[in-house]
């Protein structure tokens, strides 16, 4: 899809709402919850034992969690991260050298599309769930709600020190990296509803910007005029 038509989707899937799940789906799946673009709750669904090996999401955790966000409610929408394919899962484990010390090496997981088909999974299952309360349902790809909070092209265990850190500013309790993301992806969309003007209910202050992007540099070029 087109940059432009893929615009115009997310835009109308934001329109007029007052509820935002956000969802960084996986084997462990972050989620955030914001209603009149305000964060009212976040958290982590739990993964489960795959057959023949690995970690997948657990769905009747994720459908509990959801049932229980959703409710009787009004409708909301569910905004869910994209991303392409992994060439390859690594992991980090202690090894012992002959010196007798323990040093962190890394070890390729799985290759391929593996990883990928798990997140594809989870992120379906997510999609369902919207689809039987009647949310919208719109997918944002990672880089782009990366790039506008400033770390976009930065190594991955430094955006998700970044992101855990971004998240930390608005609900100070979250240590898992997952949760962050969902976070500051419901974050994003807040400011993308509210510079857009769609985003329904009474109006507030909108949350801080996250650092650097593009609404950073823009600020600062404008200084300069």
């Amino acid at each position: 899809m087109r940059t432009k038509e893929a615009k115009e989707r997310m835009h109308d899937g934001l329109a007029g709402v007052r509820r935002i799940l956000a969802v960084d789906p996986g084997a462990t799946s972050g989620w955030a919850l914001f209603e009149d673009g305000v964060l009212v709750q976040s958290g982590v669904v739990k993964s489960t034992d795959r057959p023949g090996g690995g970690k997948e999401v657990d769905i009747v955790d994720a459908f509990r969690v959801f049932c229980g966000l959703a409710g009787l409610k009004e409708e909301g929408t569910l905004v869910i991260e994209d991303q392409f394919g992994q060439a390859q899962v690594k992991r980090k484990k202690l090894v012992r050298g002959e010196d007798g010390k323990e040093r962190e090496v890394e070890e390729v997981v799985e290759t391929g599309l593996a990883g990928y088909t798990r997140t594809v999974e989870a992120r379906q299952t997510w999609e369902v769930f919207a689809s039987m309360y009647r949310w919208k349902r719109v997918r944002i790809m990672a880089v782009t709600w990366q790039s506008e909070a400033g770390y976009g092209r930065k190594k991955r265990k430094e955006r998700k020190e970044l992101s855990l850190a971004d998240a930390r500013k608005h609900a100070p309790g979250i240590k898992n990296e997952n949760e962050a993301d969902a976070v500051c992806l419901g974050l994003w969309a807040v400011r993308t509803a509210r510079r857009k003007q769609l985003l329904g209910g009474e109006a507030r202050e909108a949350p801080p910007p996250m650092r650097g992007g593009r609404r950073a540099c823009s600020r600062r070029q404008e200084s300069k005029q």
